[in-house]
């Protein structure tokens, strides 16, 4: 093993800053994140919004943050695209790439029965609002979350968040409760990642092909294009979505974004819009500063933060066991990592297991643990998307972190990956080894977090280092040597 003092890309290395430079501040953050001396927090008044009270039947307490978040969000690669000629709707993947700050101001619209018209759904306006900082890796948004209980009885919750590298904190207006999260460096930098992904989960290049040019708006003296597709929504095929984007061809501005739902039997309904996308502007340290207000119940302070957004948080039980997915990373080749532990629930939960990691090499069948994730399949969201793929695991390294050991088993699909540059979305394939004999399982989804060559040890070193009591990770774990081990792993699947 050799320590992570020593290794120089364990450092925050977001690629806003010059590749070639790794400043001391974010080498202390990143080697001291998860033993950091939480200081006192500022005090500024809360933000509030207002909102038309309504009954409502839908989910859509991050509705923004999945959309609007990702208008904007660094793509944490490459260099901003110029061109001489005008910007349309295909240029959007590189226009997105190089945003430092960003904020939006949206709409959502939920709908359900109207009390007095029976015959007329009622719609509930939800504002909302977004700042990011993405160097700082910061985060606050105003937002809405639903609830229903089985009685049928819902209700609409005004929640505000607010994230940086090491903590994040909850507010439930409604409920006048206030929740501290810790947070995971590696997990914060996928976070923000992940907004402009899932935006281009929405946008991907090829249904980029699919937006025609229907009209131009001149919005405060500047001329947008307006570019509009309509398709079926990936999360309900009984409903279609209509997106129209406005896109100034001068300076590749995104002027607004409007989304319509409907169902077969309905008319279209306005679901989500901004109207308000700032990039690259200054936003005041005060609109990121943890506060809220002194009367609300705390569920735990800043020093008790749970480890509730850190690597290794949540639990998912099949068959008498459990497994936590600790973090997952695909590959430029598209051999995906996956750290999880897993116990038996029937016994002791903390079990020591050292004894089923003896004498594993790279490449070795996976260790013995009470449920096993062997391989992964990919999932299919559109029509056009590429078939099911498969994929072996093997063993590739483990860490041991408080009680748990974690194994790092690296993933190969079984045939060559389509072309494709939508997200791609995974399945665990499980397998047990209880004292009752279980049947093979299909486990939870998890989401592509995809590395590049050059962010390997920042990310997935990293992640093992957070992963370890020792902030060490495995010497044979190089990018280098991975590339191979898949290679020689996908050699042998298929000869």
């Amino acid at each position: 093993m050799r320590p992570a003092e020593n290794i120089e890309k364990l450092i925050n290395k977001l690629r806003v800053e010059p590749r070639s430079e790794m400043s001391k501040r974010n080498l202390d953050d990143a080697l001291a994140a998860h033993k950091k001396v939480i200081g006192s927090v500022s005090s500024r008044p809360t933000i509030w919004r207002t909102i038309m009270k309504s009954r409502v039947s839908k989910i859509a307490a991050v509705a923004m943050i999945i959309i609007a978040a990702a208008v904007g969000v660094q793509h944490f690669g490459g260099s901003f695209r110029t061109t001489s000629t005008a910007y349309g709707i295909t240029d959007l993947p590189y226009l997105l790439r190089d945003i430092r700050t960003l904020h939006v101001r949206s709409t959502a619209y939920l709908y359900g029965p109207d009390a007095e018209q029976p015959e007329f759904d009622e719609a509930t306006v939800i504002p909302c609002e977004l700042w990011l900082d993405v160097p700082d890796m910061r985060e606050h948004f105003i937002s809405y979350m639903t609830w229903s209980t089985p009685d049928g009885r819902k209700g609409l919750n005004l929640v505000e968040g607010f994230r940086d590298r090491d903590l994040a904190m909850g507010i439930d207006h409604t409920k006048k409760t206030v929740r501290f999260n810790k947070v995971s460096m590696v997990k914060r930098r996928l976070a923000m990642r992940g907004t402009i992904q899932r935006y281009l989960n929405r946008i991907t290049e090829e249904q980029l092909d699919h937006f025609i040019k229907v009209g131009q708006e001149t919005i405060n003296g500047i001329i947008f294009d307006i570019w509009e597709r309509e398709d079926i929504d990936i999360h309900d095929a009984q409903t279609r979505k209509r997106i129209k984007c406005w896109l100034a061809p001068a300076t590749g501005e995104l002027g607004r974004i409007y989304i319509w739902r409907k169902n077969e039997d309905e008319n279209w309904r306005l679901s989500w819009c901004a109207d308000t996308i700032e990039r690259d502007i200054d936003i005041p340290d005060s609109i990121f500063a943890f506060n809220a207000p002194d009367e609300y119940k705390y569920h735990n302070t800043l020093e008790t933060a749970y480890v509730g957004e850190g690597l290794g948080a949540g639990w998912s039980r099949m068959s008498g066991a459990r497994v936590c997915l600790a973090i997952n990373f695909t590959l430029d080749d598209g051999s995906v990592i996956v750290a999880w532990h897993s116990d038996d629930l029937q016994t002791d939960r903390y079990q020591e297991q050292g004894h089923l990691f003896q004498d594993l090499v790279p490449g070795c069948e996976l260790p013995k643990l009470p449920m096993v994730i062997y391989g992964l399949k990919t999932i299919r969201k559109e029509s056009y998307s590429p078939p099911e793929t498969f994929y072996v695991g093997r063993h590739l390294a483990f860490t041991k972190k408080d009680r748990w050991y974690y194994e790092w088993a690296l993933f190969v699909p079984e045939e060559p990956l389509p072309s494709t540059t939508e997200r791609r979305t995974y399945r665990m394939l499980c397998e047990f080894n209880l004292p009752i004999e279980q049947p093979l399982q299909v486990g939870n989804p998890m989401s592509e977090n995809k590395v590049e060559a050059d962010e390997f040890d920042t990310l997935v070193l990293g992640a093992m280092a957070e992963l370890s009591d020792s902030c060490t990770v495995p010497e044979h774990v190089t990018y280098q040597k991975v590339m191979e081990l898949a290679e020689q792993i996908r050699s042998f699947i298929n000869p």
